[in-house]
């Protein structure tokens, strides 16, 4: 992360994405929409074709359903960006000391690792997709997110491994004594 998506991360309270990362990550969104657009492209080939062409009632909802999909998806993906605020007295280098055991625990490779910012990264196996976990610094809170890694192979959901990183930095920095 640059220093001005870290500005704009805080500012916006939302992960800040680069434009091919953006495609990766929304890449199942744009494959529902595609879906929905299947039989009308099909209806304007036909028709261009001078083919006898209807719409049926199986191809309206196909679309309707793929549609509302990939409208859901989206939502659900772009509140995922979402920046979690975590309000804290504890002093940065233990902070730095917990995430390194969490990271540890979970096998996260530090892809950043600075004052104001914590990038790891785990590797995707046969049960985990691969997540890009961000810690940013600011003042007496810790912004924090987990999402499945744009870095890494394509996949529609992280089966629970992002909640479980954010939880349990959470739970962690929550217990920790000052």
């Amino acid at each position: 992360m640059t220093e001005d998506q870290i500005k704009i991360a805080i500012k916006t309270g939302k992960i800040q994405l680069k434009f091919w990362q953006k495609v990766h990550y929304y890449l199942f969104v744009g494959i529902f929409f595609l879906m929905s657009l299947l039989f009308p492209i099909l209806g304007i080939v036909f028709s261009m074709n001078g083919l006898d062409y209807s719409i049926t009632n199986f191809e309206i909802g196909y679309f309707i359903i793929f549609l509302l999909l990939g409208i859901i998806v989206y939502f659900n993906k772009k509140r995922r960006l979402k920046l979690k605020v975590i309000e804290t007295n504890i002093p940065k280098k233990e902070i730095n000391e917990i995430v390194k055991i969490v990271a540890k625990q979970f096998d996260w490779s530090f892809r950043l690792f600075r004052d104001n910012i914590i990038v790891a990264e785990s590797n995707p196996t046969f049960t985990r997709t691969g997540e890009l976990i961000t810690i940013i610094f600011i003042e007496n809170k810790i912004l924090l997110n987990s999402i499945c890694s744009p870095y890494k192979r394509f996949t529609p959901t992280s089966f629970g491994w992002n909640k479980l990183n954010e939880k349990t930095l959470i739970y962690k920095i929550s217990n920790s004594e000052i």
